[in-house]
């Protein structure tokens, strides 16, 4: 994506990401865009090979200031099948040169993680965690997140923001 107001309703969004939001490469970048998904589905299929370098998101953000609202009758799911990772969202790769910031991301639907390898939120090693971006899933998921790593906060109108990933 350039910069978008994307209105996602009533639909399904399936592939390797359902969303990409690009850095800004011979292009300005996708920030500043600004995503509302209703009662729709996005999924990330990992089908690539047994590399950990195929690991992706169903949602992969390169750039900064991106809002992304999915409503509470939105399904999310990462599914992957060659022992490869996927996740629901990730933060950078290894292309991504400096820390995104000033994202938020909320998530109050289904959350569909499929296979061994799938996982909430993904950082790339230089973003080395959520940093100045607001992530917020649905309480139901609070021990899940913790299960994963993060510290969860309290939960406000059936969100928990997570904060940072635990040192394990």
């Amino acid at each position: 994506f350039n910069p978008v107001a994307l209105n996602i309703n009533n639909s399904t969004i399936s592939g390797y990401a359902a969303l990409y939001f690009k850095a800004a490469d011979g292009s300005k970048g996708s920030a500043g865009s600004v995503i509302n998904v209703v009662n729709s589905t996005l999924e990330g299929i990992n089908n690539a090979g047994q590399d950990e370098s195929n690991s992706f998101s169903t949602i992969m953000i390169e750039d900064d200031n991106i809002k992304i609202n999915v409503d509470s009758t939105s399904t999310v799911k990462a599914t992957t099948s060659n022992g490869n990772g996927q996740c629901i969202v990730g933060f950078g790769n290894e292309l991504v040169t400096s820390l995104i910031s000033g994202c938020e991301l909320t998530f109050a639907g289904v959350i569909d993680l499929d296979g061994e390898h799938t996982s909430y939120v993904g950082c790339s090693s230089y973003q080395g965690g959520i940093g100045n971006n607001t992530v917020k899933f649905a309480a139901k998921y609070a021990d899940e997140l913790e299960a994963e790593g993060w510290i969860v906060g309290e939960s406000t109108d059936g969100l928990v923001t997570i904060a940072e990933e635990v040192a394990q």
